[in-house]
């Protein structure tokens, strides 16, 4: 610290601060990221188009995603043969909704029902509120941001792929690769964004 002080002109203060070259220790949450292990298949099932086309950018990098904005359509595609790792399926849709899709896939493709996670903005029915109460698969609140979405699908595809039950892999994500090592808020608490998974 310096003072100069000249006859009216006034007094000058000078305060140099030391730069601290200690690292600065890397957030908790990037520390908790649950990196994804293996790409898979994901199929995106949301009457709303603009969701549709948020999820596949997010997921795109590192999954193989493909996206419907209807029940039917999603069904027609499973009863065509194709099959996925992951569904994630909002709730309520018009026409069909992502609870009858559930049933019908329960009754004939009981394996790819086991893939489900719904989505839902948090708007229930008497009868969505019944579905959820005996339903086991997992659902997540809208809004939710990217980097939690990539770890509950990091998270699903890791249980599967340990359990042996997962139903196309494309493979091992190469490393350094995807936009899912470079989320912002990657921890696994509620509380860092990731989306609301309950039962």
């Amino acid at each position: 610290m310096s003072v100069k002080s000249r006859t009216g002109s006034g007094t000058v203060f000078r305060i140099v601060l030391r730069a601290d070259n200690r690292e600065i220790a890397e957030p908790a949450a990037a520390l908790l990221e649950i990196r994804p292990t293996r790409s898979g298949r994901v199929l995106v099932v949301d009457d709303e188009q603009m969701l549709c086309n948020a999820i596949e950018r997010i997921l795109g990098a590192d999954h193989d995603v493909t996206t419907v904005t209807s029940a039917r359509e999603a069904l027609s595609r499973l009863g065509a043969g194709e099959r996925f790792d992951l569904i994630l399926c909002d709730l309520m849709m018009p026409e069909m909704t992502g609870m009858d899709l559930y049933d019908e896939l329960q009754q004939s493709m009981a394996e790819q029902a086991a893939k489900f996670i719904f989505m839902s903005g948090g708007a229930f029915t008497d009868n969505a509120r019944a579905f959820l109460a005996r339903s086991r698969n997992e659902i997540i609140d809208k809004p939710f941001r990217g980097a939690g979405l990539r770890q509950v699908v990091a998270r699903f595809l890791q249980l599967e792929s340990s359990s042996g039950t997962g139903a196309s892999s494309i493979g091992p994500i190469a490393s350094g690769g995807g936009r899912g090592q470079n989320g912002p808020n990657g921890g696994i608490e509620r509380d860092l964004c990731v989306p609301q998974l309950r039962r």
